[in-house]
């Protein structure tokens, strides 16, 4: 799992892909060695976040799934992944980008055609 560098003094963190140094946004602004956001901990593995208002466009969730496993390995996630989706509303939109030697990029609504 890839995590990013953080520096709460000079309220950054630096992209562990491309090493771009970014600052935080503005409601992160009582960061610090002591005060950490949840999402920082390793133990968090999943943050939901409420917001205050209506949402008016569809939830969407992305699925990044690394093929390269064996034939076992790749059955148990297809049955993880297949019970995922069914846990998801119907009108959320899913992405898929799946990886082994190439990637590919697939997109499609839940209608439940998986």
């Amino acid at each position: 799992m890839y995590r990013s560098s953080v520096d709460p003094r000079g309220k950054l963190w630096i992209c562990p892909f491309c090493l771009s140094r970014n600052a935080f946004p503005p409601g992160y602004h009582d960061i610090s060695n002591n005060n950490l956001p949840a999402e920082l901990y390793p133990a968090y593995s999943t943050i939901e976040y409420a917001l205050s208002r209506v949402v008016q466009t569809p939830p969407v969730f992305l699925y990044v799934v690394d093929t390269c496993m064996d034939f076992d390995e790749l059955k148990a996630l297809r049955d993880t992944l297949v019970l995922s989706l069914s846990l998801l509303p119907p009108y959320a939109y899913i992405g898929l980008i799946t990886f082994g030697t190439m990637v590919r990029r697939d997109r499609f609504a839940t209608g439940r055609r998986y």
